[in-house]
């Protein structure tokens, strides 16, 4: 969360991901989703991605069925996640290093 450069990361996923479910009439429990995403991580600042642990055990990730379905959902919706679809595939090249994928 220190990290600038991640923080707009993390915070245009959120929004993307924020502006699929609404689109999709998906009820979500808050209006801001970075002020969301950055109150939950604050209560856990050690904390680490479990796409993230995962590649560090040297395992696959579940990164389809997470940041994954953002980018897949908005297409069928006219809604474009490109921030959603870089983390994306950046993690599969990792995971193919793995070789996962």
């Amino acid at each position: 969360m220190a990290d600038a450069d991640l923080s707009r990361v993390s915070a245009a996923c959120a929004s993307e991901g924020f502006a699929v479910a609404r689109a999709r009439g998906i009820k979500l429990g808050f209006d801001d989703p970075v002020a969301y995403v950055r109150e939950f991580g604050s209560k856990i600042p050690n904390a680490r991605p479990s796409a993230l642990l995962d590649l560090m055990a040297g395992r696959c990730s579940e990164i389809d069925f997470i940041n994954g379905s953002i980018p897949r959902e908005g297409a069928r919706l006219g809604i474009a996640a490109p921030v959603n679809d870089t983390v994306v595939a950046l993690v599969k090249a990792r995971e193919r290093r793995l070789g996962c994928v």
